[in-house]
């Protein structure tokens, strides 16, 4: 059998940030992971507080409960 999950809630908040800054990003689903593609780029937090740490672009990923995944770039 096969179980098709809702898709994901898309990630809002500000999608650009400058090493050595942070920005917010938030998912409306509770209870999933964040992760950053390249942490040497920026990192998250538990939280989903996206730090700038060298120029560059990465991907930073919300990973519901339900394994569904949205995804908003960031850096700068």
């Amino acid at each position: 059998s096969v179980t098709v999950n809702p898709a994901a809630v898309p990630i809002t908040g500000v999608n650009t940030v400058c090493p050595g800054t942070n920005t917010t990003l938030i998912d409306t689903v509770a209870g999933g992971t964040w992760l950053s593609g390249s942490t040497s780029i920026a990192t998250v937090t538990t939280d989903g507080i996206v730090t700038g740490a060298l120029a560059g672009s990465t991907i930073i990923s919300y990973i519901e409960p339900s394994g569904c995944i949205g995804c908003r770039d960031s850096g700068e």
